[in-house]
């Protein structure tokens, strides 16, 4: 999610709360949000990109997953 969709999601969430009272989805389920994380890798042109980017996800540190738990 870039930046500017992650602000229009916040305002829809934002809008809903104040028209009728929806919670956005991670009051009840924060978990929905501590997987999410930026960054950037460099990988070997060999490798297909979604198969260099599951890996960096595997060996990922996800400490807010971790201070959940």
């Amino acid at each position: 999610m870039t930046i500017p969709s992650s602000h229009l999601h916040y305002q829809e969430c934002a809008r809903g709360l104040q028209k009728d009272g929806t919670v956005p989805p991670c009051v009840d389920e924060p978990g929905i949000y501590t997987a999410v994380r930026s960054g950037d890798f460099v990988a070997d042109a060999k490798i297909a990109w979604r198969d260099a980017y599951e890996m960096q996800m595997r060996a990922a540190v996800r400490p807010l997953q971790q201070a959940a738990e």
